[in-house]
């Protein structure tokens, strides 16, 4: 009777977790605007994984707290403590929510420019930027799902003995949460697939913990399938508490939409995506950022549409025009026009526009003694350097401003641009990472 009640367990949770990648999928492809949404940071996509882990988090050390041999209450309780630990990085504990300041080593250090251990110095560059981290992760859960269910069939009391320790042995039933986990970190079906791919881990860790306290608080676990039905219930409840998180405390979708229609989606050859993000940009101008349609444009130019690139282009000269008086004692507003200009085929107009902006640029440099101000102004000059097409002399201002920068979060961006410049093959690899 046991083994029947597993059997409709799992197929509930098959048919679970393949209807939700299903939806995501449609999103991705059919939705790019609403899917943008749901990956991006402090939305529900990230918000859902930190409340998974922390509700894990919770769970293990309430189960830690109940007599039980000394093992597995010092093995549930460290991984209690390692799931709350992961749903406080998730967020950067708070950090964008309460808007407290970044402590001054963190700042130095951390490529983000804020509270967490994972984008913290060398740990960032290598684990996180290599992929070794996800790679990791998946072929952990891959080896020991393959473990575990050899020893769920073939060795039951060696499936007793570690769980009286308890060793995080995955029922079959709850492997196919547990497997998406893999094929989203490393076949990566959908645009920003690792974001999906921690919110499945985080799922699976909830449902692991879920299925735990139900056999090991109750008298009699539920049967014929509830016990299923009472582990969704808890993924609706903390699909509730995450949209209310991302209604109090939501992500600024600017930077976000244009990264994935420059980017997430163009990586994967879905352009008809990229260019619905772009439309919806255009129809809400308060998503427009300074290059939004040089990026777009340059789009359409790698795709043939030079018409329709040469309009986008011409619309943003129009902007352009309007504004402040001053504007045009702005070095990024010059090189924003400029390559405009350039794109356009208007290379002496262009020449002029770059020049004044480099000599604007390179006069702030001089004048602040904030190192990473300075950093920034000089990577401004290097990025005007690059536009107007000298990629060596770019690449040296770029080292230049990259050796004087404090903050990680510069280092980074600058690391990130230099790449590029190198090798764009290479940068979108990582950035898919």
């Amino acid at each position: 009777m046991e083994r029947t009640g597993h059997r409709v367990d799992a197929l509930i949770y098959s048919l679970f977790a393949g209807l939700v990648l299903a939806a995501l999928a449609h999103l991705c492809y059919s939705e790019p605007v609403v899917y943008t949404r749901l990956v991006n940071e402090d939305q529900w996509g990230e918000y859902g994984t930190a409340v998974g882990f922390g509700l894990a988090g919770v769970a293990l050390l309430g189960l830690s707290a109940r007599p039980a041999p000394p093992a597995r209450r010092f093995l549930w309780a460290l991984f209690g403590l390692t799931a709350l630990g992961i749903a406080g990085e998730e967020v950067s504990w708070g950090q964008r929510m309460f808007h407290y300041s970044t402590p001054p080593l963190f700042h130095e250090l951390n490529t983000q420019g804020e509270v967490n251990l994972h984008n913290f110095g060398q740990f960032d560059a290598l684990l996180n930027r290599s992929g070794l981290l996800r790679q990791t992760v998946s072929l952990l859960i891959l080896g020991w799902s393959a473990l575990s269910l050899l020893i769920s069939i073939s060795a039951p009391r060696l499936l007793k003995r570690l769980e009286d320790v308890g060793l995080p042995v995955i029922p079959p039933r709850l492997l196919p949460f547990f497997l998406a986990v893999p094929l989203l970190f490393i076949v990566k079906p959908l645009a920003r697939s690792d974001e999906i791919g921690e919110l499945f881990l985080a799922a699976a860790v909830l449902a692991w913990t879920a299925d735990l306290w139900l056999r090991h608080s109750l008298t009699s676990p539920p049967r014929n399938g509830k016990c299923a039905l009472i582990v969704l219930g808890v993924f609706l409840a903390g699909a509730l508490f995450s949209i209310a998180l991302t209604k109090k405390f939501p992500g600024s979708l600017k930077g976000a939409l244009e990264s994935m229609a420059t980017r997430g989606y163009p990586e994967m050859a879905m352009y008809d995506q990229a260019d619905q993000i772009y439309r919806h940009i255009y129809a809400n101008p308060d998503l427009l950022r300074p290059e939004t349609r040089i990026k777009h444009a340059r789009m359409l130019l790698e795709l043939g549409q030079e018409e329709r690139a040469h309009q986008v282009l011409r619309e943003d000269l129009v902007e352009l025009s309007d504004g402040p008086r001053d504007k045009e004692r702005h070095g990024e507003f010059l090189r924003r026009r400029g390559t405009v200009h350039a794109l356009l085929g208007e290379t002496d107009q262009a020449a002029t526009d770059f020049a004044e902006a480099i000599k604007i640029e390179r006069r702030a440099a001089e004048s602040t003694s904030d190192p990473d101000e300075k950093a920034e102004r000089l990577w401004l000059v290097a990025q005007t350097l690059e536009a107007r097409g000298d990629l060596g002399e770019a690449l040296s201002v770029a080292g230049e401003a990259r050796e004087i920068a404090v903050s990680g979060k510069v280092r980074r961006k600058l690391e990130e641009w230099v790449l590029f410049l190198k090798d764009p093959a290479a940068a979108r690899a990582q950035l898919k990472l």
